[in-house]
């Protein structure tokens, strides 16, 4: 609702060959993502909201983040933890794994820890991140309670700069959404974060 000039960088073309990929990461800004495998078998690890990965290690704040440099130096490090961690762990709290091909789509919740391994010669995504009126309240929260983590606008002249973000989004949310913009506002009053 921003326009196209003025969000957060929100979409990205991803190439990688094998045994290349991310490292375990939250995506930013409270948002929701989909990653679309264009080329190439990829394997994803995902967390929960609330577990940690073993070899994470964020700050309280979540500000800083202390992991290894490499997906192969936490595969190498911490698989036997994760496999631990997929067998003991209480069902609502287990780290799941799904492979990936060509034309399967994966939906990346807010708040999930995620990591991922291209296993092919080469491997081409689409992923985008983006805000639903399931997760508006938590973005809210996050773009006024943690403003200077805000990311993807800082660097380009036309975007809404962090420090005015939260303003420029709900006057254009008031003009277009204002029944989602009011159950997102009611969230966001709650305390802590509804992922």
């Amino acid at each position: 609702h921003l326009g196209s000039e003025r969000r957060p960088d929100h979409t990205w073309l991803i190439m990688g060959p094998k045994r290349s990929g991310s490292v375990f990461h939250i995506d930013p800004n409270a948002t929701h993502a989909w990653n679309a495998c264009i080329a190439g078998i990829k394997r994803w690890i995902l967390y929960p909201p609330g577990i940690t990965p073993p070899g994470i290690y964020p700050s309280a704040d979540g500000d800083e983040v202390a992991l290894p440099l490499s997906v192969g130096e936490w595969l190498v490090q911490y698989w036997k933890e994760h496999r631990d961690q997929c067998r003991k762990r209480p069902p609502s709290e287990r780290p799941l794994e799904c492979t990936v091909g060509p034309g399967d789509v994966m939906f990346i919740p807010h708040g999930w820890w995620h990591m991922v391994i291209n296993l092919d010669d080469h491997n081409i995504a689409i992923t985008h991140n983006y805000v639903s009126r399931n997760n508006l309240g938590n973005v809210l929260k996050f773009i006024t309670d943690k403003n200077d983590q805000v990311s993807g606008c800082r660097d380009r002249q036309d975007s809404v700069k962090p420090e005015h973000l939260y303003d420029e989004f709900t006057k254009a949310l008031e003009k277009v959404e204002p029944e989602a913009l009011k159950e997102a506002q009611a969230q966001g009053a709650q305390s802590g974060w509804t992922c």
